[in-house]
């Protein structure tokens, strides 16, 4: 069995998750507020109750549009650099 981790980040507008891609596949599920993605130069705005699939070694990047917006996400394998 693969091991899934499950991550809860809250940002502020205008927080930025710079460009950076990994093995991991993440997917991700939006609580509050609105996250913008950009993922392999596709466009994806999340809002609350929206999810998405970001694949293994997709270069991603992410802005938070509003303040309080709160993301869980999930990761596989387990990300040993969070631990």
């Amino acid at each position: 069995m693969t091991p899934l981790m499950v991550v809860r980040f809250r940002f502020r507008q205008g927080a930025r998750v710079p460009p950076h891609r990994h093995p991991y596949e993440q997917s991700s599920y939006l609580v509050s507020g609105s996250l913008r993605y950009d993922i392999a130069g596709r466009e994806v705005v999340l809002r609350p109750g929206d999810s998405l699939v970001v694949p293994g070694n997709a270069e991603h990047s992410a802005v938070a549009l509003e303040d309080d917006t709160v993301d869980v996400d999930g990761f596989t394998p387990l990300r040993e650099d969070y631990l």
